[in-house]
Parts: C-alpha cells; structure tokens; sequence
C-alpha cells in the first residue's frame, strides 16, 4: 500500500483494476498525480461487488471530493447499462453484474466501466508515453488480448472487440480453445497455456520456467523459446496493422522482463537489420515491458474516467526512445533499450 501523506490535496478521481488474482485502487489529484494505492485479493463471484467495496475502503481516503471512478474488469463490459458478464476467471457467467451502480451508491460519483486490458493500455500512454500517436498494449495474464490507443483515444473496433488477439489461429492443428476454436494464439502464449504446459504445481508458473531455464532445463527452455516465437509474430501483426510507436507487453508474463523482452528484441534488431521496412515499423526500441512497480491498469481506469495523468516522464519517452537512444538512464529498466 502507498498512503497518502497528511497534506496531501484530496483526490479527485478513483481507478480500480480488478483481476482474477487481486484487485488494485489508486487515488489521483487534481494534477494527475497518484496520491494512494492499495491492493487486496479479488473476492470472485458473489463476492465481487463487496470486495471491490473493500478495496475502496481499504484505501483510507477521502471520497468527498472524488468526482469520477474508473474501473478496469475483464469480460464483456457494457458501459452503458454498466454491468460486466462472462468473466470465467471472476465467476460471472451470462447474467449481468451491475457494478457500477453498487459502486456509485457508495461513492457518490460518477463510475465508468471498461475492458480492463484496453484501461491498462491508456495508463500505458498516459504515463509511459503520452507523446505516442499509436500505442498497443498486449495483455498476457489468463488469456491474451490487446489494448490500442490511437491520437490519445482508446480504439474499440465497430462491435467493441477490437484487439482480441488471442483467439487468432495460429495452429489449425493446436490444442482446443475456450472459445471453441483449435490452435488460438492464447493456447499457446497465456500465462494460463503456459501454466498447463509445464504441468507442475506453481503459483507463478510464468517464473517458475523462466528459473528453470536459467538453471539449465532444456524442456523450460524449450516452452521459453516457444513463447517467444509466436509473441514474436503477434508483435509484428500488430506494428505492421497499426503502425504503433510503441509496444507494451503487460500482464503476467509481460511482467518476466529481460528473459522475454531480450530474446525479443533480439530478433527484432535481427529483422531491422535486414530490412529497412522491418527497421521503420518496429525497431527493438520501440518494444518494452510494462514496469512491474506502476500499477498501468489502475491508473489507465482512472484515466476512463477522464483523469488527467501525470507521465512518469514530461513529454513522454516514446518519441525520445524512438529517436534519441541516449540518456535513458532515469528510465525504468524495462523500458530502456
């Protein structure tokens, strides 16, 4: 938990990102600052409306002043009647859970509901790089999905599904998906994939293998290098589709950093540097990893709700990242290249 000190302005905006692990709430100022955040186990089911509650509780500030909420949950999010239905790792099914109306009643303020991998892809651009015309975030917890902002504004797509890479095909032969097709590219590069591939018993199985490898486990290494491979094209689909200027890999996995953001960039350099159209659309400098100690999905509900953001670098990294390599060094670690 981050506190918020006594003299502290009192915050203006709430964003809460709720996950099927736990479910994270951060306080923002007026001036876009992130005055408070807090984290507490994501109660799923019936307990999901109470728990977010809690969650709001537990951040001991005060909501006199809060005038909006933002809140991230995945499943199909309908802003409108603001309910949240087929969560399967939050225990919704096909009726509609009315969120925000639990939420507004305790708050007193307006609630907006979104998609929780596209509210972390606008804290990505809010706080990592604002100045990015063009800015996919790709989600790799449970399942995979990605998040695109585009002139500053999230792309939703003609029926709201816009980035849902992860029921892509990419093995015909492959295993079966839950969504009922055979060989999606979520079988293969999910934290949940990766957790059933390996097989054993482990909380984390994403960093369970990435030790292993290090230690020398050729199977480890193996299911690694697979990983990588078909991240690999999924980065180039969607540089290529959307022209991005950066690339946020979050989530579970995106959270690995060098042991998957390396062997990555290493086979873009290698691309670039063959082709000069490889080198334009998608540069090793213009991959990161989200930083693990910023919680994007939080802020970026925030932001929903028509928070201002402060970066986490004036003018914002992107362009500087793209164009100028040196003095990166106040810089998180996985956004130096």
């Amino acid at each position: 938990m981050t506190a918020m000190p006594a003299d502290e302005p009192a915050p203006r905006w709430l964003g809460i990102d709720i996950g099927g692990t736990t479910t994270e709430v951060v306080a923002i100022a007026p001036d876009g600052a992130v005055l408070a955040s807090e984290q507490v186990l994501t109660r799923p089911g019936t307990g999901l409306v109470p728990g977010t509650l809690e969650a709001i509780a537990a951040l001991d500030v005060e909501l006199g002043g809060v005038t909006g909420v933002g809140i991230g949950i995945p499943g199909q999010v309908d802003p409108r009647a603001g309910t949240v239905r087929l969560a399967v790792n939050l225990g919704l099914g096909a009726a509609p859970l009315p969120i925000r109306a639990a939420v507004e009643e305790v708050v007193g303020a307006n609630v907006v509901l979104e998609n929780d991998v596209r509210a972390a892809a606008l804290g990505a651009h809010r706080m990592l790089a604002p100045d990015a015309e063009v800015l996919v975030f790709v989600g790799l917890g449970t399942g995979v999905a990605a998040g695109v902002v585009i002139d500053g504004r999230l792309h939703r797509g003609s029926h709201g599904l816009a980035g849902e890479i992860g029921h892509v095909v990419v093995d015909p032969d492959g295993e079966v998906c839950g969504c009922g097709a055979r060989g999606c590219l979520e079988t293969v590069i999910s934290g949940s994939a990766l957790r059933r591939r390996w097989a054993k018993d482990v909380t984390a199985a994403g960093q369970a293998v990435v030790t292993a490898a290090a230690a020398g486990d050729t199977r480890a290494q193996q299911l690694l290098d697979d990983v990588v491979r078909h991240l690999d094209r999924a980065v180039q689909w969607l540089a290529h589709a959307y022209g991005a200027d950066v690339i946020v890999l979050g989530g579970g996995l995106g959270r690995l950093g060098d042991p998957l953001l390396t062997p990555l960039r290493d086979r873009l350099r290698e691309r670039a540097d063959r082709s000069d159209v490889a080198a334009r659309l998608m540069g090793p400098e213009r991959l990161w990893c989200a930083p693990a100690e910023i919680p994007l999905g939080a802020v970026g509900a925030a932001a929903v709700a028509d928070a201002p953001i402060r970066p986490l670098e004036e003018g914002g990294a992107a362009t500087r990242l793209a164009r100028q390599p040196e003095d990166r060094d106040g810089l998180p670690a996985s956004i130096r290249t």
